[in-house]
This record gives structure tokens, C-alpha cells and sequence, in this order.
């Protein structure tokens, strides 16, 4: 696309409408072709700033901050209504991104009622967090009556699995992996 304008000219044309999900983390190369797509396309975008995690593959988050800076006629819809957290975990969320500091404005609201209160631990290690998550877990089996097949742990990559699979057998509590392989 870079080298052949007749090319660009082309595919450009090829689509009226162009949709980009995710926005927030694209890279440098994404960004050049929704480019060349959009001189002839309407280009829409959805994607939250705020929500930006993979800088460390090149995603750049100021391509969704600058984006009326670098199309024509944008116009820009907030979807802040959430409908699946509650009304704590919005607040939660709302104190700690209204710490970033390249960010579009905006205020997370729910309908949900206020619900349990958010816990917060920093462990010092895998293993310390590993035997917590275990101990949380034994409590609210042992003390609240709590089925262990209605107990969830998410984690963001499969490699997080191991320490917590270690403390889950080494305590007795039985667990599945979906989604990935036990080590």
C-alpha cells in the first residue's frame, strides 16, 4: 500500500464501511492500514483508553486519543453504562482509571445494587498468592457453606496456573481448568 498508490486506490474503494474493534490496541501497522481502507470508508471505531494492555506489543493508545484529531467529521459516543458489575466494583474502577493520565473523561454508572465490598491483596510472591487464593477458598467452603464447583479463580495467561494448582492439591480442594491445560 505504501509503494503502490493504484493499490490503495483500489482496495480503499472495495469498502464502504470499515469497523474496528479493539481499537485501543492497535499498532502502528493496524493503524496504517485502517488508514488507507478509510480515505474512501467510513471508518468506526469502538474501544476504551482505558482499557489499553498491550503496549508491550505495540498498541499505542494514542491512536483512539487522537482519533478526531486524525479523521474528519468524528463523532464520539460513550457507552458508560455498565450491565454487568455492581454499583462497588464501578467505583472501584472509576477512583483507580481516573488516576491515568491519558485518558478521555467519562464516569462508569450501573443500575446493579452496591454488592459485596472489593478485596485488595498484594502478595510478595507466587506462592503467597497462590496460598491465599487456597485459604479464600477454604473459608468460603468452611465457614459460608460455599460449593466448590461454584468457586471460579481467572487468571490473565495459562503460566499463572501452576503455582495455584500446586496449593489446590497440596489442600485438598478439587478444581478444573477450562480453556487451557493442567501442569
Amino acid at each position: 500500500f505504501q509503494d503502490h498508490s493504484d493499490v490503495v486506490e483500489l482496495w480503499s474503494h472495495r469498502y464502504q464501511y470499515v469497523h474496528v474493534d479493539e481499537f485501543q490496541d492497535v499498532g502502528e501497522i493496524e493503524y496504517r492500514l485502517i488508514k488507507y481502507f478509510g480515505k474512501a470508508s467510513i471508518v468506526c471505531v469502538v474501544g476504551d483508553p482505558d482499557q489499553t494492555i498491550y503496549s508491550f506489543r505495540g498498541s499505542d493508545v494514542n491512536y483512539i486519543l487522537n482519533f478526531d484529531q486524525d479523521y474528519e467529521n468524528v463523532k464520539t459516543v460513550f457507552l458508560n453504562q455498565n450491565y454487568r458489575s455492581t454499583k462497588t466494583i464501578l467505583d472501584v474502577s472509576n477512583n483507580l482509571i481516573r488516576r491515568n493520565k491519558h485518558r478521555l473523561e467519562k464516569d462508569l454508572f450501573t443500575d446493579h445494587e452496591a454488592g459485596d465490598k472489593v478485596v485488595h491483596y498484594s502478595a510478595v510472591s507466587e506462592a503467597a498468592e497462590a496460598e491465599y487464593i487456597a485459604n479464600t477458598i477454604m473459608n468460603l467452603e468452611n465457614e459460608e457453606g460455599v460449593n466448590f464447583k461454584d468457586i471460579a479463580i481467572l487468571y490473565r495467561a495459562n503460566y499463572l496456573s501452576r503455582p495455584i494448582e500446586q496449593v489446590l492439591i497440596q489442600k485438598g480442594i478439587p478444581y478444573k481448568i477450562f480453556g487451557g491445560l493442567k501442569f
